[in-house]
């Protein structure tokens, strides 16, 4: 996992991407398929790619104003328990500056990570991405 200091994760909202907050560290998970295809006869067979699966993994922290969760967040949750499709989009920024240097944006579905492990490792709000085909890199993920 990184940390999520020059980063923005976003959800597209009402056709705005808007930025997830309390996200402290993610990752970037790419998936190879592959299948083996033998000639008749031969002992080796070849190994052919045959789909990526891509998705973006966030751990953070619940938004809590003492009454409610935040906004966007409550927007994921919802979305994750109603298999919602929605427009994702990560960006990496200028630590320096907060300009955008790269992006990943596309569309998929949310899953909720659970939480576990000792008291103090537990998080509090954790999801998956997963793209549904393969999303659009710009920048310095292209």
């Amino acid at each position: 996992m990184f940390p999520a200091r020059s980063v923005a994760i976003e959800v597209q909202i009402s056709g705005t991407y808007t930025a997830i907050p309390g996200i402290q560290s993610w990752k970037l998970n790419v998936e190879n398929e592959e299948e083996t295809i033998y000639t008749i006869g031969a002992a080796t067979g070849s190994v052919i790619p045959v789909a990526n699966t891509v998705s973006v993994e966030a751990t953070g922290h619940l938004v809590w104003d003492g009454t409610n969760i935040d906004s966007t967040q409550r927007y994921v949750l919802v979305s994750a328990r109603t298999f919602r499709r929605d427009n994702f989009r990560i960006r990496l920024l200028d630590p320096s500056t907060g300009v955008e240097i790269g992006a990943i944006t596309g569309a998929g579905y949310f899953r909720l990570n659970g939480t576990g492990g000792s008291a103090n490792a537990k998080s509090d709000f954790g999801f998956v991405f997963t793209f549904n085909g393969a999303p659009l890199y710009t920048g310095a993920f292209a």
